[in-house]
Formats: structure tokens, sequence, C-alpha cells
């Protein structure tokens, strides 16, 4: 994974890098940021499978339990679709509802 991770990595620009929210190798974006970060890998021929949805902590990420993958039936159908319209769940705890969600991308 570490390999395919730096050779995504050029096709963003160093500002969008610079906004990620990063830990080895892996990156995070707030909505707008991966929405630009998804548009730019898919210009540069790369195909996104997947999405997570976490919170930015330290030392590493929180894990919401929210995902999003190519091969769903239902809801978004594509990753892009799915950054834009993501809400919090009903039954999420108020601690999630008030956190801005981070995107990291499977490419």
């Amino acid at each position: 994974m570490q390999d395919q991770f730096e050779e995504f990595l050029p096709a963003l620009s160093p500002e969008l890098l610079a906004r990620a929210y990063r830990i080895p190798g892996e990156v995070a974006w707030t909505r707008a940021d991966a929405i630009a970060a998804i548009d730019g890998l898919e210009k540069a021929g790369w195909r996104i499978l997947g999405v997570e949805v976490w919170l930015p902590t330290l030392p590493g990420p929180t894990m919401t339990g929210w995902w999003w993958d190519c091969e769903r039936v239902w809801g978004p159908q594509t990753a892009q679709d799915y950054v834009r319209t993501f809400q919090w769940g009903a039954d999420d705890p108020i601690s999630l509802k008030e956190a801005e969600p981070f995107f990291n991308l499977t490419v």
C-alpha cells in the first residue's frame, strides 16, 4: 500500500497535500478538499475504490464506522457523491455530529 500511496501523490497539488490530515501511508481531507482530491486523482487516471470517514485525532485517526466502496449497490454510486452528500446518522453520538468529518480515500 505504501508504494501505491507514493505513486498517486504527484497527481495532487502541494496545497491540497499540505492541508491533509496525515498518518504514515495515509491521508484524509475535509469535504471540499476530498472532493478536489477525488477530481484530481480521477483526472490523472486513478480510480477511487473506497472512502472511510475519520476524525483527525492523535496519535492516529478515530474510525467512525462510516464508509463507501465502489461495489455498493445502494446509496451514492461514486466516491464524489458519497463525500458530497455524507451526513452523520441519527443514531451517531453527539460527539460525532459536532465533529467535522475527514475523508480517507482508497485509490
